[in-house]
């Protein structure tokens, strides 16, 4: 592990602990020492400029450029956060007024597990509400100045946005988006939209996740963007606060037997390896993803630690999206191993650079090709649609494409790790 990983490490370390012990304490860092470049770039991948900036005491840092800027983004991200956290007080005191279903999860929840909530920066709220709520719901977001995106908006997410503050606000009507499959139909079976809990936050009474449901959404928030584009350690850090504050309110059964049935609990166990060696979350919570014993599984016990640091690096560059590359194209590829779809057939390169080439009905991305979603018919027409569409982009970004070839190559690489990571067999 080079240097600037383990300082980076060590501040996540120090933040969690200073959270979970009311400490107030900083990583010193000698910017001649360290290369300060690297440990920015840690925290730009990991979507932590303002918390981690806010954790490290820099010495030998006015002539660096790179303290300048971390520094400056820091603040600009902070005041921004303010802004829409502002925002998202006004929408829930509204909604509350209209006796509107609003439950609030994530971002807004999480922030206060924070020094200070603007040192959590989210570009969006997420708003869980229900189509019986639906028209009431719109009425205040477009009363606020929100509009609603139709072109990024799905079936059971409507993305709207206020100009004034850059504040985006994700209305979902299921938390699992628009993804359908076997493993989605587990997820459903859990209930977790009915294990809700009124709350204090910013000094006005909210409606969330109880812990327990708001931990399983969160592993699976992370294993969705793990699988499909990769995930940073920004995933862990809020787990590794949220465990440690809400430890003892956990219906810990609830959640280990939901790890079983999503078939995560291999890739949890290493998750929360990862959270407890490196990012100081409570010993304890280890107790709480044990696998069964077996010969299998005790091989794995063992291998565990083998795998632990292509995970971890992984997470520090962020997966596909970190490396630069065009996730948004992988998403097709990917999605079946996220829905428990995949097939007999998942490990022949042929077949899936085909599928790459004349996807099926159900890998088709279900807002852009709506109408063959509808009527299966209609699937040479969406392919069509489909090549124009990559030759389009091709022409406009040049280098920023994959070719199938090259989408397989990086469906590979991404498929390998999850093998690895024990979230495919």
């Amino acid at each position: 592990m080079n240097k600037e990983k383990k300082i980076f490490l060590d501040i996540l370390k120090c933040l969690v602990n200073n959270s979970r012990f009311g400490l107030n304490d900083k990583i010193e860092v000698d910017a001649k020492a360290a290369d300060i470049n690297r440990l920015y770039d840690y925290a730009v991948r990991s979507k932590l400029i303002c918390a981690t900036f806010d954790a490290i005491r820099f010495v030998n840092a006015n002539d660096n450029p790179i303290y300048r800027i971390w520094q400056k983004y820091a603040f600009e991200f902070g005041l921004k956060q303010i802004n829409r956290n502002n925002a998202t007080n006004k929408i829930l005191e509204a909604a509350k007024t209209e006796n509107t279903k609003a439950v609030v999860f994530k971002g807004m929840v999480l922030a206060q597990l924070y020094r200070t909530p603007e040192l959590r920066v989210s570009s969006d709220t997420d708003i869980l509400t229900d189509r019986e709520n639906e028209d009431k719901m719109v009425s205040v977001l477009e009363r606020l100045g929100y509009v609603k995106l139709v072109d990024k908006s799905k079936d059971e997410v409507y993305n709207y946005y206020n100009e004034e503050f850059s504040h985006l606000v994700e209305l979902h009507f299921c938390l699992w988006e628009d993804f359908k499959g076997e493993r989605m139909e587990i997820l459903n079976s859990l209930k977790l939209d009915t294990r809700t809990e009124d709350v204090m936050i910013n000094g006005i009474e909210v409606t969330t996740l109880t812990t327990e449901a708001h931990l399983v959404y969160m592993m699976f928030h992370l294993v969705k963007h793990y699988i499909l584009e990769g995930a940073n350690l920004k995933f862990l850090f809020d787990m590794a606060l949220f465990i440690n504050r809400y430890y003892d309110e956990i219906d810990w059964k609830f959640f280990e037997e939901s790890m079983e049935s999503l078939s995560y609990i291999e890739f949890a166990n290493s998750i929360f390896y990862i959270m407890v060696n490196y990012m100081g979350l409570r010993d304890d919570a280890m107790s709480h993803v044990k696998l069964s014993k077996s010969k299998e599984t005790e091989a794995i016990e063992l291998s565990i630690t083998d795998t632990i640091e292509v995970i971890l690096d992984d997470l520090l560059k962020g997966g596909v999206r970190g490396d630069g590359s065009s996730s948004f194209q992988m998403l097709g590829i990917m999605t079946p191993y996220l829905t428990g779809e995949t097939d007999n057939d998942s490990d022949n390169g042929l077949k899936r650079k085909l599928s790459i080439i004349f996807p099926s009905v159900k890998r088709l991305d279900a807002k852009r090709f709506w109408y063959a979603k509808k009527i299966p018919l209609l699937l040479p027409v969406a392919w069509v649609h489909k090549w124009l569409n990559f030759i389009f982009y091709k022409i406009r970004h040049h280098n920023g494409t994959y070719s199938a070839s090259e989408k397989l190559r990086a469906a590979d690489k991404r498929i390998t790790l999850l093998k690895d990571s024990g979230l495919l067999k």
